[in-house]
């Protein structure tokens, strides 16, 4: 533990000599948010934390070492001390750390997975217009696109969803031992997509890439990599 203690002491002093460079007084920065993750996935007793503060309204990040003992965490290293200090856009902070908790939330996992079991029952008894209001908008209307889902009542917007449904059936149809692979989160222009991916028994992975619209995940694009 000695030999961490000596670490973190010359780390810190990187972090302030970095922050004066960059005109931050360390005592006046705010934490907004927080997210953890495994600094390896085959170690789970090692975590890289991101902060995002704030500074004389301005926004950046740092990152910390942590390592657990019993139900404690503990800070051994403070690495990167140049970046960490470099002003950023406080939307684009907000929005990658909302990706690394999606990503590592169960419960957004299980939400998508219960979607797609519904839509593949919507697509085993062609219910187009259930399978439409859970299909992300990407018509004409630029106010409603990737923003909304598809209108039922509307005969070119029940069309659409119906295309994407036969899309979705010629997908499942030709995947044989179908079973999850991966679940991932991807920033786009249109914002977080949540993207659920299948193997099939071929070889071939269904991409079923999804963003959220109020309380739901709704389907928003359909890929097949793969044999």
């Amino acid at each position: 533990m000695n030999s961490y203690k000596t670490k973190l002491k010359k780390s810190w002093s990187r972090y302030i000599t970095e922050a004066k460079k960059q005109n931050i007084n360390v005592a006046k920065i705010r934490v907004v948010d927080a997210v953890a993750t495994p600094l390896d996935n085959n170690n789970k007793d090692y975590e890289i934390m991101e902060i995002m503060y704030s500074h004389n309204k301005s926004y950046g990040t740092f990152g910390l070492i942590l390592t657990r003992l019993g139900e404690k965490r503990y800070i051994i290293d403070m690495p990167n001390p140049v970046i960490d200090f470099r002003r950023r856009d406080s939307s684009d902070i907000a929005t990658e750390f909302q990706m690394v908790k999606d990503n590592n939330n169960p419960k957004i996992r299980q939400m998508i997975a219960a979607q797609i079991d519904s839509l593949i029952e919507h697509v085993k008894n062609k219910h187009t217009e259930a399978f439409a209001v859970n299909t992300i908008y990407r018509g004409d209307d630029e106010k409603r696109q990737w923003k909304d889902v598809f209108n039922p009542d509307n005969a070119d917007e029940l069309k659409a969803a119906k295309e994407i449904l036969t899309k979705f059936k010629e997908a499942l149809n030709t995947c044989e031992g179908m079973k999850f692979h991966s679940f991932r989160t991807e920033k786009e222009s249109e914002g977080i997509w949540h993207v659920y991916s299948l193997k099939c028994k071929d070889g071939s992975v269904i991409d079923l890439a999804f963003l959220k619209f109020q309380n739901k995940y709704v389907l928003g694009d359909i890929d097949i990599t793969g044999n």
